[in-house]
């Protein structure tokens, strides 16, 4: 498996000579969780968490 980080992200991707049946299985997961409105609600909240909020919240406080 190979991997990048763009800012905040971790990208991972199939290392060359990878099974067919890995690439196929990662396919459908990618197709079935862009088609779930769940997923899509909490990617849309975790656009709105300022990475500095997070990092400086204390354990009894709400980041936002």
């Amino acid at each position: 498996m190979e991997s990048s980080k763009e800012g905040q992200w971790g990208n991972y991707a199939l290392a060359q000579g990878s099974t067919p049946y890995a690439r196929t299985l990662l396919q459908s997961m990618r197709a079935w969780l862009e088609d779930d409105p769940e997923v899509a609600r909490l990617l849309g909240g975790l656009d709105q968490i300022r990475r500095e909020n997070l990092c400086a919240a204390k354990p009894d406080q709400k980041a936002v």
